[in-house]
């Protein structure tokens, strides 16, 4: 299940079937995970829709005021806009248990089981799996001080941008090759984290994605050109071109990657998940 915003800040659907009942007004936001979808309205209120059977749809009755949601596997992750952190859902490897101790945060990424959040001093806190080392980032790789701009949690892996230099960073499982970064990609404006694959924009808007490839979802069409956004579903990919049309490519099973021809992605500094560095496509693992 993919979904994306148009130009008039509805809610456009494609894949498979989604019940959005109750949900009213213009939309500011919107994250999908495994089996759920999470829309933020203007108003600051957050509704989920889908299997909610980790309770990853039931969100908080006093949750309120939300300026960014991230969907996980079977959890969801919100930000209320006074940077306090609220994830609710599965949360058996701790995916969920956020530290009492945690500064106000200013992103949030959640992968299949683990959470990172950035907070507003840019230091990267994550917490629930960290099996493959997910969820600690080896001060070694950074040049400055450690400090992150933006965070993207995938399957069992994390990537995040370094501050100032803009270089990325992958950490975690990298069976498939999702955290083996190419040589000389250079500063990055915005990443994005699958389920075992991971995409980047370059400075000069390429799209450059690496990892597991099954099903096409890291080959690239040659006429794509240049992207102003990306985002790695578990085995598909989606980038948008600066005239908002939208490509997807990989596993295409419930139409995931059937795009409406007319559709476009306009006003995305509104209408698309904002990252720390500008727009992101709404997380996605299915």
């Amino acid at each position: 299940m993919k979904e994306v915003f148009t130009g008039g800040r509805g809610l456009a659907v494609f894949g498979e079937a989604l019940d959005t009942k109750g949900l009213s007004g213009h939309i500011r936001a919107v994250a999908s995970g495994a089996f759920h979808v999470c829309v933020l309205q203007e108003d600051g209120i957050l509704r989920c829709f889908g299997s909610n059977g980790c309770q990853q749809c039931s969100v908080p009755e006093d949750l309120r005021h939300v300026t960014m949601v991230a969907a996980g596997g079977q959890h969801t992750c919100a930000i209320t806009s006074a940077g306090g952190l609220v994830c609710f859902g599965e949360d058996h490897v701790g995916q969920c248990r956020v530290p009492p101790n945690i500064p106000a945060v200013r992103a949030v990424s959640a992968g299949t089981f683990h959470t990172c959040a950035v907070t507003v001093d840019g230091q990267l806190v994550c917490f629930g799996s960290n099996r493959f080392g997910q969820c600690v980032s080896p001060e070694a790789q950074f040049t400055q001080a450690g400090t992150v701009a933006a965070v993207a949690a995938g399957g069992k892996h994390t990537c995040v941008l370094e501050q100032g230099s803009m270089l990325l960073k992958c950490f975690g499982d990298n069976t498939y090759g999702q955290c083996s970064i190419p040589d000389n990609l250079g500063p990055v404006l915005m990443v994005s984290a699958g389920l075992r694959h991971t995409c980047a924009v370059t400075e000069n808007h390429e799209l450059i994605c690496f990892g597991d490839d099954c099903f096409g979802q890291c080959r690239i069409p040659a006429d794509l050109g240049k992207v102003v956004a990306v985002k790695a579903g578990a085995y598909h990919t989606c980038a948008v071109r600066p005239d908002g049309s939208l490509t997807a490519f990989g596993f295409n099973s419930a139409g995931q990657c059937d795009i409406p021809s007319r559709l476009r992605i306009g006003h995305l500094g509104r209408t698309v998940v904002q990252h720390p560095l500008g727009p992101s496509l709404a997380s996605s693992r299915t």
